[in-house]
């Protein structure tokens, strides 16, 4: 959504920060943050197949679900 020159200027002089640098800003720490978890799921999943408490097709599995919500999560914050 794009908003006007004089709303955009009041912005940054009332925060100090243009508007698409905040939004960069917060679509970066989600983005960051979908990595995260992302990296944490898969050091579970891999350490519970290792101790063989998941099969190798529910690793797979659960790699591929996190890999469509991290992909959906980047596709909306874009």
């Amino acid at each position: 959504m794009a908003i006007s020159a004089s709303a955009s200027s009041a912005f940054i002089t009332g925060s100090g920060v243009d508007v698409a640098t905040l939004k960069l800003t917060a679509a970066s720490f989600v983005a960051m943050a979908g990595l995260l978890w992302l990296v944490w799921l898969t050091q579970s999943l891999y350490h519970a197949w290792s101790e063989r408490r998941i099969s190798l097709m529910d690793l797979h599995w659960g790699l591929m679900r996190a890999a469509v919500l991290v992909m959906a999560l980047s596709f909306a914050i874009r």
